[in-house]
Formats: C-alpha cells, structure tokens, sequence
C-alpha cells in the first residue's frame, strides 16, 4: 500500500473481530400495518412541567442511560435496507402544497369547546396567542396572530418549518397564512380583542396563520419514551423509535430551541372504533429561532430567582439555563437564527429522552433526506411565510441552505454515507452521497473494502478502492464468492487521508437460488 497510515488502520480494522448483523431472507419491509382498528384510546393530558417530569427527563433517564452496561440498541423502526418504512409516525412522500381548496373559509366561529391544555388552546405565549375556531364547512382551525414586537415571526415559523417537516416525512398538520378582518368571525367582538392585541393591520386586514388541527380527535402529548397501553398497534418502544431520535437533527436545522411535550401529539382518526392513532408533530411557531427571541415580558426583573433556585435544586443543577438575550435585530419578524450551527442546537430544552439514544446511523437517515429537499421546495417554503420584506426573506432562505449543509455534514462525516445502487455480475455498486452533495470529492476518497462471511471471518485480505467519482463500483473476490450462499462487505470511507469514517457501510448479500446470482439482503450504516 501507498498509504502507510491507512494501511495500519486497515491492519487494525482486520485484526478486530465482528459479529455482523443477522436479517431475515425476505423481502424488507416497506409499510408497517399499524393502523388496525381499535377502541378509542383515552386522552393524555398535558400536565406542564412538574418536578417528577424535570428530574425524569434531566435525572432519572440520564442515571439510567449511563449506568446501563448493555449497548444502546439500534432502531427498531427501520427496515432491512436500514430505511424507516411507511406507518403511522412517518409517511416518506413527494413534497406538497396544501390541497386546493383547503384553505379555512370564514366566517369562523370560536370553538370554545376546543380542549384547553397544552397546544392548540385560546392562551397566550410570549406575547402571541392562539384561537380554536370552526371555519364555514365545519372544519376544525387553530388561528395564531403574532405579538406586536416580533410581527410576522411566530406565523411565518409555524408555516415554514411545517412545510420542510412535511418535506421530510413527518406528519404535521397543513398551516396556511391568511389575512382577516373581525368582520370574518360570526362573534366579531371577541375576534377583534384576539386581533387587536397584536400588530396592526396592514390595509385593514389582519395577518394569522391558520392551522388545520385536529385532525381527528385529539388524544394529548405523545409518550416520548413508554409505548400508549391502550394502543394495540403501538408495540415499539418510543425512546428507540428512529423518527424520534432523528428528530434532533432536524430541531438543529431548523433551530428549534424548545421541544415540549405537546408538540408532539397523538390524534384519533377515523369513527370509533374503527379508527386508529396518527403521531404529528406541531406547535413549530417556535423554529427558526423563534423560541429563542425574548420578549419584553420575557425579561426577569433584578432579584432573587426563586422558581429558577428551585429547579436547578430538584436537577442537580442539570436543567438548561435561559435563553439568551437575541442578537439578531435587523428584522423584527426574523426569529435569533444564523447560518451557523452549535452543538447546543443538537440539544433543544427541555430534555427530550429519546436523543439521548441516538446513533449516527440515526442521524444520518435523517440528514439523508433533509439532502434530498430540492432547493426549490426550501425556496417554496420560505415564501409561504409570506414576510413583508422581502431581503428578510431572501436572507432566511440562504440560511436555511447553510444550516441544512452543516447538519448534513455532521451526519455524514460519523459514518460511511454510501447507499447501495445495485449489483453488476460479480461488482457491488455504490453512491456516495458525501460526494454527491459536493461535501467531499471522489479525488480525495479512498474506500477499505472487507469482505467476511456471515460469522464475521475475513474471507480475503482487506483492500482499498480508489474513488473515480460518487459512484464506486467494488469487484467482489472469486474466491469470496465462492465461499458459501451469505456474504457481508463492509466499506470504510476515508477522506483526505484523515482515516477511516467512526461507522462501516455494511452489506448483506445472499445467493439466489437457484444459480450463481446475488441479491441484497440487509443494511446497515
């Protein structure tokens, strides 16, 4: 070899033993049915944070975590080609606009009915407020109007970061914004107290986002660790479900600051009892740096900090201290976001368990398909806010852009981020999606190629393949072939001389029967 570091690493990777993962010889799974009939489940209510759910989720789980010996288990909601599959958590379709003709029609009556804990409710929350109505077809809205110092900032969050999580797969509900006089409601007083306390009307209308929820019944917060006991089809545990802990990453994208409970929330669907349960997300008024602006109100007044002594009490001290002061003030309707990432943005307050458990290949799956958002479904995005300046618009979109290659690169670079496109005769064929995304070039990568049989022995010596470009085509071994009916690769990419990536792209091959052909049974990242 010509690369005497690389070669004692391939030395060293060779010498260490492997058990590879096992898979079923079946097609992989590509929709889960969990969307069986049942009774209507009970509703969770959302009880705020008391000192039991503090130290639960800043105590109790992190003693737990790290006292436990066993290793932190892979996802269980994935598949054999290490994809999560279609289900009631995560829906992998085309990008979309609201369906024409889902706009809310006034005139809109208050829905006083509407379930008054946790999100939606008629409350106030850092000088905005939300209003439950019921729009002219009977359809079920949560109107949200901004607070007068941060006018557009909070409605254009919510529709904006709504549209790219939707992008990704996950469920959230339609948010549109639109543009209302108290003329509009069929209670027009009280209508025009909720309008009137934030920004002035611009040509006598008043600017809301209007967001389509609930989508069926209302059951309250998901449990972010423990499975619903009244769910059949709610068999996998939450803390080792991949779209949750994914969910990190793209809470550092989109920099969202705050994941309470109730932004996370599970929905009947369907007439009883032959509905079932849906898990949105919701409540991302706060994104975009949202969360993170202070309000005026906001600001404690010089004195003793008693709540805050007392929390930091029951934590040990572990609960994440305030929001800073913002430092973005160029546009008012812009929440505290840059083009830069932290690690603190990989950690939104409060604590959400399920993060914790994270693995890169969780990370990775997830960065894999923000990548993938066309540019032009971002640009999409970020004019369905409809800000009123248009340079704030046009910055927040090359921020989005910036941000989204830093997370993505993050990802990327703690595991091998290569996808399997085929096989070609006796040549495994790969992409590389770090190359793809111009995050490193073919010129600069080389691959350590091993290739081992199904208990984990080398079959033949390890080696190194020069990349040509993002598409990496890796001869398979005779010798290796002709082995047995079960083969495993495992490629290692190393960028620029640096080493070997932290994780191996492992794949499972077996034989087809009969005749010398192999297929793709399994991977792993």
């Amino acid at each position: 070899m010509r690369h005497p570091a690389l070669a004692a690493l391939a030395l060293a990777a060779a010498s260490c033993a492997h058990v590879p993962a096992r898979f079923v010889d079946r097609p992989p799974v590509l929709a889960v049915a969990d969307d069986s009939p049942i009774a209507m489940p009970r509703r969770r209510a959302y009880s705020g944070f008391s000192p039991d759910t503090i130290s639960d989720a800043y105590l109790r789980h992190v003693l737990v975590d790290t006292l436990d010996p066993a290793r932190t288990p892979e996802a269980v909601d994935i598949n054999a080609l290490d994809d999560v599959p279609r289900s009631s958590w995560f829906r992998p379709e085309p990008p979309r606009d609201a369906a024409p003709g889902s706009a809310p029609l006034p005139p809109f009556e208050l829905d006083i009915a509407a379930a008054p804990d946790g999100w939606p409710s008629p409350h106030s929350e850092r000088g905005d407020a939300t209003v439950p109505v019921i729009d002219a077809q009977g359809r079920r809205y949560v109107l949200r109007r901004d607070s007068s110092e941060h006018p557009e900032m909070r409605t254009a969050a919510e529709v904006i970061a709504g549209r790219l999580v939707r992008a990704i797969g996950y469920l959230t509900p339609d948010v549109e914004i639109i543009d209302l006089t108290p003329g509009n409601f069929t209670t027009p007083d009280p209508a025009r107290t909720f309008l009137e306390a934030g920004p002035p009307p611009r040509a006598g209308l008043f600017r809301v986002s209007a967001t389509r929820w609930p989508i069926g019944i209302d059951l309250g917060p998901t449990p972010e660790a423990a499975t619903r006991r009244d769910d059949p089809n709610d068999r996998l545990s939450h803390l080792d479900r991949r779209t949750l802990r994914a969910l990190r990453v793209v809470a550092a994208w989109l920099r969202l600051t705050r994941l309470e409970p109730k932004r996370l929330r599970d929905v009947y669907v369907g007439r009883a009892p032959r509905g079932h349960v849906e898990h949105y997300i919701v409540g991302l008024h706060g994104a975009l740096g949202a969360d993170a602006v202070l309000a005026l109100s906001d600001v404690p007044a010089i004195g003793p900090d008693r709540e805050g002594t007392l929390r930091r009490l029951i934590t040990l001290g572990l609960l994440p201290q305030p929001a800073p002061a913002p430092t973005q003030t160029k546009w008012s309707s812009l929440g505290e976001i840059s083009g830069t990432v932290s690690v603190q943005d990989l950690s939104p307050s409060p604590s959400f368990v399920p993060f914790r458990r994270a693995l890169p290949g969780d990370d990775y799956w997830v960065a894999r398909r923000i990548a993938a958002i066309p540019h032009g479904v971002l640009a999409g995005a970020v004019a369905a806010g409809r800000l009123g300046d248009y340079t704030a618009s046009d910055w927040l979109r090359q921020v989005l852009e910036a941000r989204r290659a830093q997370v993505v690169a993050y990802a990327f670079d703690r595991v091998t981020p290569c996808e399997v496109d085929g096989l070609d005769g006796g040549a495994l064929l790969l992409r590389d999606l770090a190359v793809a995304y111009g995050l490193a070039t073919a010129a600069s990568t080389l691959y350590l190629v091993e290739q081992l049989g199904a208990s984990g022995d080398a079959l033949v010596a390890p080696a190194w393949v020069h990349g040509t470009s993002e598409r990496v085509r890796l001869e398979l071994s005779p010798a290796a072939l002709a082995s047995g009916d079960s083969l495993v690769i495992r490629v290692w990419a190393a960028r620029s001389g640096k080493g070997t990536a932290p994780r191996a792209l492992e794949v499972h091959l077996r034989r087809g029967a009969p005749g010398p052909t192999w297929r793709v049974r399994g991977v792993r990242h």
